[in-house]
């Protein structure tokens, strides 16, 4: 799978991971660094993103306070607040990456000009 592929999906798994590693080695020195510090935070969001979501499992959305009161259960403030931190990082990440390009689309009308108007000098 390319970097460009990676850049479409959602969350990054284990396998991910392993890939996007072995993609920073082809990158520029200065660039190695900083994509090796992007991918220990996005490790360590993963990881904290999964306690968050079991705690919301576990405990539900809303929790009931001490004195009885029922509020929104604070790991899923944190969850929210760090998924859209982990995707800010992912995409810093993905950004790094050159991108494998496509073959532009041939400007017919260019072609024309270029091929056209030499049969009139």
């Amino acid at each position: 799978m390319s970097v460009d592929k990676l850049a479409e999906k959602s969350t990054i798994t284990q396998g991910d991971v392993k890939l996007i590693n072995a993609a920073i080695d082809d990158l520029a020195p200065e660039k190695k660094i900083i994509a090796k510090r992007l991918c220990n935070e996005i490790n360590f969001l993963r990881d904290t993103l999964a306690k968050l979501k079991e705690e919301v499992k576990e405990h539900g959305i809303i929790v009931t306070g001490v004195r009885g009161g029922k509020f929104e259960n604070p790991a899923l403030k944190s969850y929210n607040t760090t998924v859209q931190r982990y995707g800010v990082l992912y995409k810093q990440l993905i950004d790094l990456f050159p991108r494998q390009s496509e073959e532009t689309p041939k400007d017919e009308l260019f072609e024309f000009m270029q091929v056209g108007f030499s049969d009139y000098e």
